[in-house]
C-alpha cells in the first residue's frame, strides 16, 4: 500500500476488462437474480455492478491510497450488500452504495491511523485555500491553476485532499463576518453529496423536494454547471440572500439524508 498521485490513480487493465465485460442489468434482471438467491445469481449481481464500485472509488482519488486497494474494499461492501439485497428494496445500486462507500471509508480510516498527510501536501492545500479565498470562492479550476502556476490536474488533486480534511468538521466550521459560508464549508458540501455518488442519483432524489430547494443544491454541488458555485454566486443567480441560500442548502441536505435513510433502511452517511 503506497501513496499515489492523481495521474496514477487507476485500476489495472485486467480489472478494467472484467468490469467492461459485464453489461448493466435491468431492474427486472436484478430482481429475478435476487429472488433466485443461488451463488451463481449472487455472483452475477456482483460482477454486473463492479462499474458502480469503480465510480465510487474514483471519488476518493485524492486520499493518497492505491485505487486497487480501495476497489478491493469496495467489492467487499458490494458482496455484503448483495447478500442481504431483496427486490423490495428497489434497484440494487442505491441500496449497495452505502455498503460500498462504508467499506472504503473503513479502509481509509484504518490506513490513516498509521499515516498522516505529508507536510509538502499540507502546504499545497493551504496555498490552494488561500488562492480560492482571494478569488472570492467563485473561480474555476482553470483560474485557480493559473493563479498558482499549477496544472489543472494538480488543482483537482489538492482540492480533493482539502475536501477530505474537511469531512469531519462540517458542523464546526466558522462563518464569515458577513454571514457567508467559508471556503472550507463550500468544499465540504461535496462530502455530504458523495453519499449519492452520481449526478443521476442526485437528480432522482432532488425530484422529491421542491424546485427551489433542488435548484440551490444543484448549483452548490455543480450539477448542470461546469463547477460548483459559492453561496454568494448562487444567491446572485437566484436573487436570494446568502443566509437564505445557506439555510435552504442545509435543510435540503437533511431532507435528502432522511429520504435516503428510509430507502436504504439503515445505510449510513
Amino acid at each position: 500500500m503506497t501513496h499515489t498521485s492523481s495521474h496514477r490513480f487507476q485500476l489495472d487493465a485486467a480489472t478494467e476488462r472484467l468490469i467492461s465485460s459485464y453489461p448493466r442489468l435491468t431492474a427486472e434482471e436484478e430482481h429475478v437474480l435476487a429472488r433466485e438467491g443461488s451463488d451463481e445469481a449472487r455472483d452475477k449481481l456482483v460482477v454486473s455492478n463492479l462499474r458502480l464500485v469503480k465510480s465510487i472509488v474514483l471519488k476518493f482519488s485524492g486520499c493518497g491510497l492505491e485505487a486497487m486497494d480501495l476497489f478491493g474494499s469496495g467489492v467487499t461492501g458490494l458482496v455484503k450488500a448483495v447478500t442481504v439485497y431483496l427486490p423490495s428494496r428497489g434497484r440494487l445500486a442505491p441500496f449497495a452504495r452505502p455498503h460500498i462507500r462504508g467499506e472504503i471509508l473503513i479502509y481509509i480510516d484504518t490506513f490513516r491511523t498509521a499515516f498522516h498527510i505529508p507536510d509538502p501536501l499540507r502546504r499545497q492545500v493551504n496555498q490552494y485555500r488561500a488562492v480560492c479565498q482571494k478569488l472570492d470562492g467563485t473561480a474555476t479550476e482553470t483560474e485557480v491553476a493559473e493563479a498558482l502556476g499549477w496544472c489543472v490536474e494538480q488543482v483537482r488533486y489538492v482540492r480533493e485532499c482539502s475536501d477530505h480534511q474537511q469531512m469531519s468538521s462540517l458542523d464546526a466550521l466558522p462563518r464569515e463576518p458577513d454571514g457567508d459560508i467559508t471556503l472550507g464549508e463550500t468544499l465540504a458540501i461535496e462530502s455530504d453529496i458523495d453519499a449519492f455518488e452520481t449526478s443521476y442519483d442526485l437528480e432522482v432524489y432532488l425530484g422529491k423536494v421542491p424546485h427551489r430547494e433542488a435548484e440551490v443544491l444543484r448549483l452548490r454541488c455543480g450539477v448542470g454547471v461546469p463547477d460548483p458555485l459559492s453561496v454568494r454566486a448562487v444567491a446572485e443567480r437566484l436573487g436570494m440572500s446568502r443566509s437564505a441560500v445557506s439555510r435552504v442548502e442545509q435543510d435540503t441536505l437533511e431532507k435528502l439524508r432522511e429520504i435516503a435513510r428510509r430507502e436504504f433502511s439503515g445505510g449510513s452517511f
